[in-house]
């Protein structure tokens, strides 16, 4: 699979196991602080005990020992040819109905100082290998009807919109739903 996660010009996919230690927790902060929830609990974790943190994220890929309501996914972290981490990308590798309605197989999110220049969408494409490999045949991808820079990177990707929902969870918020065919 590592030959899938490298592009011509040296980015790549890195999974959480092999991302330097300090870079991650200062990528998972970054990504905190600038509100994205998911990963709070991350940080705090992986500050507190990042071989847990590491492990734990290892398990989720195996599909071991999973809350209630959680699927397997694969965690990768975008690494640019200098080895700064840009980003981060989680792959499910099957849907709930919850995930099915609003969440898809795709969640990522670019460092808050590197948005903007073209990483969510290598990001993204990085990862439709692995989901080909994986045996998906078309993915979800969803986004915030307002979050016009991240339609773009999915439809730059393939991704052609089927329609917009109300989240069942967040008061007022619609999405956009996409697939891509693998």
């Amino acid at each position: 699979m590592s030959e899938l996660m490298r592009d011509a010009s040296g980015f790549r996919l890195v999974r959480t196991s092999e991302a330097p230690a300090e870079q991650l927790i200062a990528l998972l902060q970054a990504l905190a602080d600038d509100g994205v929830s998911t990963f709070s609990k991350d940080v705090a974790l992986a500050r507190e005990d990042l071989a847990a943190y590491r492990a734990i994220m290892t398990d989720r890929e195996a599909g071991r020992n999973l809350p209630a309501g959680m699927v397997a996914y694969h965690s990768f972290h975008l690494q640019g040819p200098d080895g700064r981490l840009l980003g981060t990308i989680r792959l499910r590798h099957l849907l709930t109905s919850h995930l099915a309605h609003e969440g898809g197989h795709i969640g990522y999110a670019i460092h808050p100082a590197e948005r903007g220049l073209g990483f969510g969408k290598l990001q993204l494409q990085l990862v439709l290998p692995i989901a080909r490999e994986l045996g998906l045949g078309h993915m979800l991808i969803t986004c915030k009807h307002e979050n016009v820079a991240s339609a773009h990177v999915i439809e730059a990707n393939g991704g052609v919109l089927e329609n917009k929902v109300l989240s069942w969870v967040i008061p007022n918020q619609w999405f956009r739903r996409y697939w891509i065919t693998l």
